[in-house]
């Protein structure tokens, strides 16, 4: 259980943990497990982590480069990050047979393009992407609202919340991840929901695709991969995290 918020923060980026896995898939890691004297106190970093299954097969490597920031990388050194992460979601106990579990819905509201996402009052609702708080507020059958800019002027709405996280005010900087409000059925809806919207500068709903999206539509990865000098030096300082994940994998 404490590792599962851990996995699913940083498997958002490609994988929606409620959405996209089925049994029988395998997620393996390599973690850092700190002790107070000889006791286990808790878990550090994620060094390195291997998703195969329905989603596909993704694997990143925690690495600091030289003058470069410590991220994710693939065996290539390549980032793995994305402008807009795969859930809206942090990590909640959702009940197994629930509909919280289905795929987004996509919903037309007055000509307007929205994914709506089933989950329980009060679950966590992240920032899919850094950006600026345009709008906080309610405003009629859409209950309350957040909207944050991006840095390219495309705007994420977010619809029918019960609550923000924090005192929310036009021109906060909010960073990718950070949890902004909790999901509630504000607004003219009768359950739980959260609807989102990925809307471009001249108001255009466009397709949430981005963020729903496993395969060709899905936001573009973002960040500097490592540099061609230091790729040598990366694959050596990995190497043994790949052969221990592989040999687990046997």
């Amino acid at each position: 259980p404490e590792l599962a918020p851990l996995l699913a923060s940083t498997l958002a980026q490609d994988v929606d943990l409620d959405v996209d896995t089925r049994p029988g898939d395998r997620i393996q890691v390599l973690v850092e497990k700190r002790y107070l004297g000889k006791h286990f106190h808790r878990y550090g970093k994620l060094m390195a982590i291997r998703y195969a299954g329905h989603a596909g097969r993704i694997a990143y490597y925690r690495y600091a480069p030289k003058q470069g920031r410590e991220d994710y990388y693939d065996q290539d050194g390549k980032p793995m990050r994305r402008e807009l992460l795969r859930t809206p979601f942090a990590w909640h106990p959702i009940d197994p047979d629930a509909r919280a579990t289905l795929p987004p819905a996509i919903e037309f509201v007055d000509g307007r393009m929205g994914a709506v996402y089933r989950r329980p009052l009060g679950a966590p609702v992240l920032a899919v992407a850094s950006g600026t708080v345009t709008q906080v507020g309610r405003q009629g059958e859409e209950g309350l609202v957040v909207e944050l800019e991006l840095a390219d002027r495309r705007k994420v709405r977010y619809s029918n919340l019960l609550r923000t996280i924090g005192e929310l005010s036009v021109g906060d900087t909010i960073a990718q991840g950070q949890v902004i409000a909790l999901v509630g059925n504000s607004g003219k809806t009768p359950v739980p929901r959260l609807r989102l919207e990925l809307v471009a500068p001249d108001g255009e709903r466009l397709d949430p695709g981005a963020m729903t999206d496993r395969g060709k539509l899905r936001a573009a990865r973002v960040g500097d991969a490592i540099p061609d000098d230091q790729l040598e030096r990366f694959t050596e300082d990995t190497q043994s995290w790949r052969r221990a994940m592989r040999k687990a994998g046997e």
